[in-house]
């Protein structure tokens, strides 16, 4: 039996996808960047065992310090703008007086971002820019780049040798997923590795966005900056996503009878037909 590593990148449905995996081993571990200490080898085998364990490590770490010669390797990404705004109203929501525990429970520097994020009107583009620049001033590249960075490493801003290598670990990874396509994703896996599927539910979803509307060009233009690299990364991640997917399909219909179709004709027929109208 194969064993595995899920890369979790924050805000691309990790915590739906680690609940996926659990169903599938007799030994899963998620989280582990908080169970065991990465630092010492003896932690390391800690988890050697196991059929699957997860992490929010960045990969150039995770491949330095963890064993991960015979593991197959799975990871998630997401619409930079869209995980973007996630990942931003998840720290603001820490700010919240019904939040304090889980404030409480964060270090003084996510803290500290919280609070600015608090005060900052996320509704003004504006503001946002005067945000990103507070950021920067202060050295906090959390929200910069962020896919990029769990791939390429680099704890400053991003620069050209963090994003080769984020593109260079792309290609290290066995199983690429996006979040918009998640249920397609659990049938690649279905079908190549014989997981068993379940219902795909939302989870640790933040539902105010404190103004931060995804929709709004203005704002869309004030964030930018924050997903610059990031969207290089994702538009190789789709791609390495649908060829995968789609070789997965094709030879899985091949097995099938001449009539069977994996495609949703009807949806994809009248879409076409509009098209040519």
């Amino acid at each position: 039996m194969n064993k595995y590593f899920f890369l979790h990148i924050p805000k691309t449905a990790g915590n739906f996808f680690n609940k996926f995996l659990s169903f599938q081993f007799k030994s899963f571990l998620d989280h582990i960047e908080v169970r065991i200490n990465i630092q010492k080898e003896d932690e390391i085998k800690k988890i050697d065992s196991l059929d699957c364990f997860s992490g929010h490590i960045p990969f150039p770490m995770a491949l330095n310090k963890l064993n991960l010669q015979n593991r197959k390797i799975i990871s998630i990404f997401r619409i930079p703008m869209e995980q973007l705004i996630s990942h931003i109203t998840f720290v603001r929501e820490l700010a919240e007086p019904t939040e304090k525990e889980r404030f409480n429970t964060h270090s003084k520097r996510i803290q500290e971002i919280a609070l600015k994020l608090k005060d900052t009107d996320l509704s003004s583009p504006k503001e946002i820019e005067n945000l990103i620049k507070w950021l920067e001033d202060n050295k906090i590249w959390l929200f910069h780049d962020s896919q990029t960075r769990y791939l390429g490493g680099g704890v400053e801003y991003i620069k050209p040798q963090n994003l080769n290598n984020a593109l260079n670990n792309l290609e290290k990874i066995d199983y690429v997923g996006i979040t918009e396509r998640l249920k397609e994703f659990m049938i690649l896996l279905a079908i190549k590795e014989n997981f068993k599927l379940i219902e795909y539910k939302k989870e640790n979803i933040t539902k105010n966005r404190y103004g931060l509307d995804i929709n709004n060009i203005n704002i869309r233009k004030a964030l930018q900056p924050l997903i610059q690299n990031d969207q290089i990364i994702y538009k190789f991640a789709r791609k390495k996503f649908v060829e995968n997917l789609f070789e997965t399909i094709y030879n899985f219909e091949m097995k099938k009878g001449p009539r069977y179709s994996a495609i949703r004709v009807d949806m994809l027929f009248n879409e076409l037909r509009r098209e040519d109208v």
